[in-house]
């Protein structure tokens, strides 16, 4: 189930518009769409898996949130070794606010913009077009980086116009498909996200990242084609990226 805006909105005094902790259901759902490019062969210059020699992932994940076709374009070396899809049950009752963020970003909520207090002015506020930039095989897959760019990027964007405070910090994180918010500290969420790779209670993200709800359908084909696919590093070894997300 859906959430609708009067469920999950109101305004504040401020203009920014939060959950409301009322009339909240306990479930909604998202979705997005992942296609994977490269092999197991050394990769782009020592670069990402996948992506043609002097593409950069930022160059290649921005011409799919405008529609190119990057087969085509010969922005990739092949087509993708797998596209499947990622289903999501989210927990609004939890944590409203996250969730809304979460949601906004899959659908473009009203087309959304970033303000011009980002250095990124007009950055599209949407999933579509990010990649998975950090694996660590075993323990997370981390993507949602709206600014596209490698090495963490950046997590300051949320459609909420800055970032937003943490909120249930309760779940352990303790089993495989659990999603849960990145950050760089507390109070500090954006649109960053991570997915558990690993089967056990990973005791250095417990209290700290808020999980808002996990995977459904779709983690058997991430931990086959994305999660072994990342160095001790966290650096991601093959072009995984969102070609289309929903709700």
């Amino acid at each position: 189930m859906v959430l609708s805006n009067t469920q999950l909105m109101s305004g504040t005094l401020s203009g920014t518009q939060y959950a409301s902790s009322t009339l909240i259901a306990p479930h909604c759902s998202a979705w997005m769409e992942i296609s994977v490019f490269g092999g197991s062969s050394s990769g782009n210059g020592g670069g990402v898996v996948g992506l043609a020699p002097g593409v950069v992932p930022s160059r290649a994940a921005s011409a799919v949130y405008e529609g190119v076709d990057i087969v085509s374009a010969g922005l990739v070396t092949s087509p993708p070794v797998a596209t499947f899809r990622l289903e999501f049950e989210l927990w609004p009752s939890e944590s409203p606010n996250t969730v809304k963020n979460f949601l906004n970003l899959c659908t473009e909520s009203n087309s959304l913009r970033a303000p011009v207090i980002y250095e990124n002015k007009n950055l599209p506020l949407s999933y579509r077009g990010t990649f998975f930039h950090k694996v660590i095989p075993g323990f997370i897959a981390q993507g949602g980086d709206l600014t596209k760019l490698l090495a963490g990027g950046a997590n300051h964007v949320s459609s909420f116009g800055k970032p937003f405070e943490d909120e249930n910090l309760k779940h352990k994180l303790d089993k495989s498909g659990l999603l849960a918010m990145a950050n760089n500290g507390p109070n500090t969420n954006g649109s960053q996200f991570f997915i558990t790779l690993g089967g056990k209670e990973e005791l250095a993200l417990n209290g700290r990242h808020c999980c808002f709800g996990r995977v459904v359908s779709g983690l058997e084909e991430l931990q086959k084609f994305v999660g072994p696919h990342g160095n001790d590093r966290g650096e991601a070894l093959r072009f995984a990226v969102v070609t289309a997300c929903g709700i």
